[in-house]
């Protein structure tokens, strides 16, 4: 049984009933846990930087991953809080910059890690959130920085 509802998986009715649960919560755990994320991808840049990685090197590497994978290196704010878990490349460029910024430890990729867990619960968003539609090989797990 799944949270005081009708889903057991006992019958194809059951079964149908749990997927669709499981499905909208993979759904509001994607509205959630993409902001956790964001700011370990910054803490994590801030940390290379602590490391010793020239800052210019890191941007130039940031911007081939961003252009293998999304090409998207600005957007919105509200698009950005609601859908992406990594900052768009301005962002992180201009957190590069900042003086100061998010410490590790972070949570860091939980939305994407959460997607993955998803098949165990027989979730359906794995291959329908907006970056994985269309691309099988993301299905599983979508590539992080």
């Amino acid at each position: 049984m799944l949270l005081g509802t009708s889903a057991a998986a006992n019958s194809v009715t059951g079964l149908a009933t749990l997927t669709l649960w499981m499905t909208l919560w993979s759904f509001l755990g994607l509205l959630v846990l993409p902001s956790l994320s964001r700011s370990a991808v910054i803490a994590a840049d801030r940390l290379a930087l602590s490391g010793g990685i020239d800052p210019a090197e890191l941007t130039r590497v940031l911007g081939t991953l961003d252009a293998a994978q999304e090409d998207e290196p600005s957007r919105g704010r509200l698009v950005e809080t609601v859908f992406h878990p990594v900052p768009a490349l301005e962002r992180r460029v201009r957190a590069i910059a900042a003086d100061d910024g998010p410490d590790l430890p972070k949570p860091w990729n939980t939305a994407r890690t959460a997607l993955f867990l998803s098949w165990a619960s027989l979730g359906l968003l794995s291959r329908a959130v907006h970056c994985n539609c269309g691309r099988p090989a993301l299905w599983v797990l979508f590539p992080g920085d």
